[in-house]
């Protein structure tokens, strides 16, 4: 029996979310592992487009939407990423830069110029799932978040998404878990973006949605 629960163990850390390098971080009061998100690197597929969008996007990074921390409570560990708003300043924005000519982060009630966007964002959750295999538990996390753009003259949006994508279950540190799940979420938007027409919306040129290619992920 001993035997068992000992090899059970070592499963369940295998498949974890927490690889042992990431709690020898700083911890919190409660004696809890800090993880930073920065660690790990979302690299979502883009479209390689001829003409950007001619007019900045910015990016409103409002912490009462994204926390900068959040806390994972799973099989193979308990911890605190840190840094999770990186997920705009970094992420986010590299891969709007694809498509507009100038990608800028600012705070909720920036005044921005006319003839500009600017998007909403936000992170509704990002939690773990534990799920077993018989002997084996792998932990997934789950990213679900919302993401809108509109003119700032403008009083709805004309492009909007919201979704909920996962990490895969094997990953060798809570960051590069975060990163997979990421990517996923990026993704998913992006097609969304470019397949239904979206980038077509906020460019407003006429006739592009009979050429514009679809966008398929790697």
């Amino acid at each position: 029996m001993a035997k068992r629960m000992c090899a059970l163990g070592l499963v369940v850390f295998a498949f974890g979310c927490a690889h042992e390098s990431d709690m020898r971080g700083i911890g919190d009061a409660r004696g809890l592992p800090h993880i930073s998100y920065l660690e790990g690197k979302a690299q979502p597929p883009s479209l390689m487009v001829v003409h950007k969008i001619a007019r900045p996007l910015y990016l409103i990074l409002d912490p009462a939407r994204i926390r900068d921390t959040a806390e994972i409570k799973a099989a193979s560990g308990h911890y605190v990423i840190t840094d999770m708003q990186a997920f705009v300043t970094r992420d986010l924005k590299e891969a709007m830069q694809a498509y507009f000519e100038r990608v800028e982060v600012v705070a909720p009630g920036t005044v921005l110029p006319p003839n500009s966007f600017l998007a909403d964002v936000k992170i509704d959750n990002l939690r773990s799932h534990d799920i077993p295999h018989g002997y084996l538990t792998s932990t997934v996390l789950e990213l679900t978040w919302g993401f809108a753009i509109r003119r700032v003259d403008a009083s709805d949006y004309a492009f909007s998404f919201a979704g909920t994508e996962s990490s895969s279950g094997a990953y060798p540190s809570a960051a590069v878990g975060c990163a997979q799940a990421v990517e996923a979420a990026l993704t998913a938007m992006l097609m969304k973006l470019i397949n239904e027409h979206g980038i077509d919306a906020l460019a407003d040129k006429p006739g592009s949605r009979k050429s514009r290619p679809a966008m398929t992920p790697l």
